[in-house]
């Protein structure tokens, strides 16, 4: 037959981005034994019209289909060529890999953000088997389980945690972006301080970007446009494929990253022929730079490195030697992978002699979205490592959230005693997160946000029963 028949008013709500398909077993299997009936049903409906009608007259019925099919597809890349450039490569600030293990010979700050990472899920490494190895990697380190972050999605949490700037749904997120970054107390200070200031992460970044020493102006091009069309129709292919078949097509969003290159632009806009190198985020990548490449000393008053790391992030299933597995293989192994990545990393600044001199935060910047529970992915790991801290493990209960890290900065770079990490009592006030609310109603959300209620924690952060929702929403337009 000239056309194959695709059922594509077939509810499919499946991101093939993010393997939503992959999560709920029982639901796609449900799902798949829906959709391939569907499929031979179609199929069989055009046999049957097949066989009952003659040949001239069929050969007339798929031929008006494919004229009218063929004569829409020339009228949208008309309309398309019409209204995009498509020759305008468009210019956008990347996280480059400059100066990753570029350190100073005076003060260093060092921020390791593990995505994902789970207050509960470190709670258990501290509690079993491998607690020594855990506690070792951590000597010098303060514990602080009962932290909380303010949002539940990288996106809105990492933008916070750099900027201390909170996203109400009050402007374009475009725009959010550009003022949080342009307006954080840590760059400037960082700048003020005269760090070498650089920031490695994947998320979005603004247009006109502070001074990072690492963002650059870049274009993108496919490296190969061949490839890119693969993916394209791979993409096509996962949503209206029979679900047995969905798993042949899917990838990770990180694979588009393996067929792009990025070139330097100028202020003027002109591309340069000198190629950018995209921070890449994955966990074993960093711990290949850590293991293969010399740290640098610069003659500088200080560096400041923030690594955004995929830490626990799906599909986060690996072993010990960072090779993916499958979702059989338990978390302990990757939570293990991402020890031995930091006493790697540990051990490399102890060998250029500049850990003792450098104050180290290790962190998620949200927890692990547990579906059946009330609240989600607000629990995040957060342990600190002042400059010349000398002791074992201590876990400090006091409570915290990240709506005061500039405090914790300001401590840092400045010297100054703040209550923050004094132990002193917190007001009830001040602990809260926003929560996400997704556009159909429910609080789970990948994608789709039209908004977020502020909740305020009065207790313990690990006791939802302290989780008051006073009726504060934040809502998109």
């Amino acid at each position: 037959m000239k056309i194959l028949v695709i059922p594509s008013w077939y509810p499919n709500d499946k991101d093939p981005l993010w393997g939503n398909y992959f999560i709920k077993q029982a639901e796609a299997l449900n799902e798949g034994f829906v959709s391939g009936i569907t499929f031979v049903t179609v199929i069989a409906i055009g046999v049957i019209l097949f066989k009952k009608s003659s040949y001239e007259k069929m050969r007339r019925i798929t031929d008006s289909i494919a004229v009218f099919t063929l004569m829409t597809q020339i009228i949208t890349l008309i309309v398309l060529a019409s209204t995009v450039n498509l020759f305008d490569r468009k210019i956008q600030t990347i996280s480059t890999t400059d100066n990753e293990m570029r350190y100073s010979s005076g003060e260093n700050f060092i921020i390791l953000i593990l995505d994902r990472f789970d207050q509960r899920e470190f709670d258990k490494l501290l509690g079993n088997k491998n607690s020594d190895y855990v506690t070792n990697t951590f000597e010098n380190f303060t514990y602080y389980p009962d932290t909380l972050s303010l949002y539940q999605m990288t996106d809105y949490s990492l933008p916070q945690i750099v900027a201390d700037s909170r996203y109400l749904c009050d402007e374009p997120f475009h725009d959010y972006i550009q003022t949080a970054f342009s307006d954080s107390y840590l760059i400037d200070k960082l700048n003020d301080l005269g760090y070498e200031t650089n920031i490695y992460t994947t998320i979005t970044l603004p247009d006109d970007p502070p001074e990072v020493d690492n963002w650059k102006r870049a274009t993108f091009s496919p490296t190969s446009s061949s490839t890119l069309l693969s993916f394209i129709y791979r993409l096509i292919a996962f949503r209206y494929m029979p679900q047995q078949l969905k798993d042949l097509f899917w990838f990770y969003p990180d694979d588009l990253n393996n067929i792009k290159e990025a070139r330097l632009s100028d202020q003027s806009g002109r591309t340069s022929k000198k190629a950018a190198i995209p921070y890449e985020w994955f966990n074993s990548s960093f711990n290949d730079i850590i293991t293969s490449e010399q740290i640098k000393i610069a003659d500088t008053p200080g560096s400041f490195h923030l690594y955004h790391l995929k830490g626990m992030h799906p599909m986060y299933k690996c072993d010990r030697q960072f090779n993916p597995t499958d979702y059989t293989v338990s978390k302990e192994e990757t939570e293990l992978s991402l020890m031995d990545m930091l006493n790697n990393y540990f051990d490399a600044l102890k060998e250029v002699g500049i850990y003792d001199n450098s104050s180290i935060i290790v962190m998620a910047d949200h927890g692990e979205m547990i579906s059946e529970e009330n609240q989600l992915g607000h629990l995040p790991i957060f342990l600190y490592k002042a400059k010349k801290e000398k002791h074992p493990l201590i876990t400090d209960y006091t409570p915290h959230s990240y709506s005061e890290l500039n405090t914790l900065y300001a401590t840092i770079l400045e010297d100054e005693t703040y209550s923050f990490f004094s132990g002193s009592e917190y007001d009830s006030e001040i602990r809260f997160i926003y929560e996400i609310i997704k556009a159909d109603g429910s609080t789970y959300a990948e994608n789709n946000v039209a908004g977020f209620k502020k909740i305020y924690v009065t207790g313990d952060s690990s006791d939802y029963g302290s989780y008051e929702y006073r009726g504060e929403e934040y809502l998109i337009k």
